[in-house]
This record gives structure tokens, C-alpha cells and sequence, in this order.
């Protein structure tokens, strides 16, 4: 029982660094892209936060 929560545990922590990295990555893309071509990036970025969610 012990051994299922950790794995539960480093699943999420892997989770989390998933999605922090990929936040930092689409928010460089941002910064460094045209308007027009960000916001179809912030939907997506919108629809990923929703699923993580």
C-alpha cells in the first residue's frame, strides 16, 4: 500500500515538471512569436490547462 501511494506521489511530481517546463517552453514561444500566432497558442495553452485540470 505504501509502495502504490510513492508511485501515485512521483506520478504527479512527474506531472507537475511536465507541465511547468511546457508552460516555461509555450510562454518563450509566445514572447518571441507574433500576436496573431499566440493566441491560437493561448487557446491551446487554455485547453491543456482544462484537461490538467
Amino acid at each position: 500500500m505504501e509502495k502504490h501511494t510513492q508511485y501515485g506521489i512521483n506520478i504527479i511530481i512527474i506531472i507537475i515538471i511536465i507541465t511547468t517546463t511546457t508552460t516555461i517552453i509555450i510562454i518563450i514561444i509566445i514572447s518571441s512569436s507574433s500576436s496573431s500566432s499566440s493566441s491560437i497558442l493561448k487557446l491551446e495553452i487554455n485547453q491543456e490547462a482544462a484537461r490538467a485540470n
